[in-house]
């Protein structure tokens, strides 16, 4: 088939929605689709905005292209799956979250600014028609499929797919060492990480390796490693390559990762890949599909009960071997491969 996989672009931005839908283009082309991918800018920087670059993706025409017609689109995240086409297949990676499942997060910026519930009112309208309109909706997390049932009233599959590391990944020894991958910002939370690690009876020592995206976050957390006498238990690894971050997970003793509400949380799923156990919260999302007391470490959303898994996974090495061993085993069982994203899309 002709595929088109349409996908939201933030200029000058790149990060795993980008990547996911690069890979989902591969994981096409190796099946044997003549598949390509449509890239269509957006831009929030007040709340009509956000109307404004969904109302111009309805205006696009994706039907036929120098005489050829395009079989299947497939919609990865707002507002490019607001595209029309008569045979549309949404794989939703996340809404609108500022219109959902953030308007009521103490960092949300859209109920401040005006016309912000209006803005919020229009897109819940319109996308409770939109999905009337898909031959088939998927969600890529258990999590992400709950919000559009909550908000929405549609029923989307969680449909799993691999983490760009999978092919790199692999147990090696363990080093004294946790590691908190991912991008450094309020979200990712590695101020509730340092604020935990300041409570802990043990040396626990942990090495963040992503890019900032906030200078004053940032500024924030060198403020508390400070403040806490951290600096010689913390280390800022920054940008690494692929490789190096895949040997920087097969070589800590346990991963550590308390974002709020992830979507999907490809870490959980590299560190299983990896034989590692993960600590992480009861707020975090979509981790917690793949995350458990079986599997590492569940804390309630405070920095003390962080803080006391993080000394019981720093002492207990055999503890974090079992665990890392059984998040690799739990990961086997959920048919998680391109083959069968690929499969059920085309399919739908």
């Amino acid at each position: 088939m002709r595929i088109a996989v349409v996908n939201t672009q933030v200029p000058f931005t790149h990060g795993g929605a980008e990547q996911h839908a690069k890979n989902l283009l591969s994981a096409l082309q190796r099946h044997g689709h003549e598949a390509e991918l449509v890239s269509i800018p957006f831009n929030w920087r007040d709340p009509w905005s956000a109307l404004d670059h969904l109302m111009a993706t309805r205006l696009l025409d994706l039907e036929e292209v120098n005489g050829k017609t395009i079989d299947q689109v497939i919609g990865l995240r707002f507002p490019a799956y607001h595209l029309r086409h008569p045979r549309k297949v949404l794989w939703i990676i996340h809404q609108y979250r500022s219109a959902y499942d953030f308007w009521d997060h103490p960092q949300a910026d859209l109920p401040l600014q005006e016309g912000g519930k209006a803005v919020r009112d229009s897109i819940r309208f319109l996308e409770r028609r939109l999905f009337n309109e898909c031959a088939n909706i998927f969600a890529n997390s258990q999590n992400v499929s709950n919000r559009l049932r909550r908000f929405c009233g549609h029923e989307a599959p969680a449909l799993y797919h691999p983490p760009g590391l999978a092919d790199l990944l692999s147990p090696q020894e363990a080093e004294p060492y946790f590691l908190c991958p991912g991008r450094i910002e309020t979200m990712k939370r590695q101020d509730f990480v340092l604020e935990s690690l300041a409570l802990t009876k043990q040396s626990v020592r942990i090495r963040f390796a992503g890019t900032n995206t906030d200078p004053k976050f940032q500024e924030k957390l060198d403020r508390l490693v400070a403040q806490h006498g951290l600096k010689d238990r913390v280390s800022w690894e920054g940008f690494v390559s692929d490789q190096e971050l895949a040997t920087l997970y097969g070589k800590a003793q346990a991963i550590v990762y308390a974002p709020i509400d992830e979507d999907y949380g490809y870490v959980s799923l590299e560190a299983a890949l990896s034989h590692k156990p993960v600590v992480t919260t009861q707020a975090s999302g979509g981790v917690l599909e793949f995350v458990n007391q079986d599997t590492g470490w569940v804390a309630s959303d405070t920095p003390e009960a962080f803080a006391h898994y993080l000394d019981e996974a720093w002492a207990e090495t055999k503890k974090c071997r079992e665990k890392g061993g059984d998040a690799f085993s739990s990961y086997q069982t959920k048919n998680i491969s391109w083959d069968h994203v690929v499969q059920t899309l085309t399919q739908a």
